[in-house]
């Protein structure tokens, strides 16, 4: 199997991803997202609170939208962005460990949300054991500008002494399979 050299191609883990099923935990404002589903023909959960972030920020979507005051307008942005795929999405406004207990059997998860150590090592041991056998568990920005994040993935893959995959992008994404 050849890896995928960028997240957005991350859908291409599967000779076919039709009736499979991926979880995204930080959807922002959907643009992985919406770059993913353009490779992936299964479902997208869509996980994010949507809630608690700093005031105006600049948009991914300058066209659509330059700044946003609230991650209620966040939400709203990628509402519009993901329509196009309204019949393979389904939105969580929800966290990561709430939205666990909702979604079963997923064939890949990407984890985006919170980049300390504490976060990614949580969502890392709560979707790991809900991930199909040959499904895939990745996540983003294993850069050296987040030391945590890299932290927390390489104490995993050490704990379950599987092979680390790394894309190429500026801030890789990094995955895991499951035996």
């Amino acid at each position: 199997m050849t890896l995928p050299q960028y997240r957005d191609n991350l859908g291409e883990l599967f000779e076919d991803s039709t009736g499979k099923i991926a979880v995204e935990i930080g959807t922002h404002q959907a643009v992985f997202a919406s770059a993913f589903m353009q490779h992936w023909n299964g479902f997208l959960h869509l996980v994010d609170p949507w809630e608690g972030y700093t005031p105006e920020h600049e948009t991914f979507y300058p066209n659509f939208q330059p700044k946003t005051q609230n991650r209620e307008q966040d939400y709203q942005i990628a509402l519009a962005i993901m329509a196009p795929y309204r019949d393979r999405i389904e939105f969580h406004k929800t966290t990561s460990e709430r939205a666990c207990k909702l979604i079963y059997s997923p064939d890949l998860i990407y984890i985006d949300g919170l980049h300390d150590y504490q976060n990614v090592k949580e969502d890392i041991e709560r979707w790991w054991n809900k991930l199909t056998p040959g499904g895939w568990l990745c996540g983003h920005d294993y850069h050296e500008d987040l030391p945590e994040v890299i932290q927390a993935v390489d104490e995993f893959v050490k704990q379950v002494e599987l092979e680390l995959h790394l894309t190429e992008d500026y801030m890789p994404t990094w995955m895991v399979q499951r035996p």
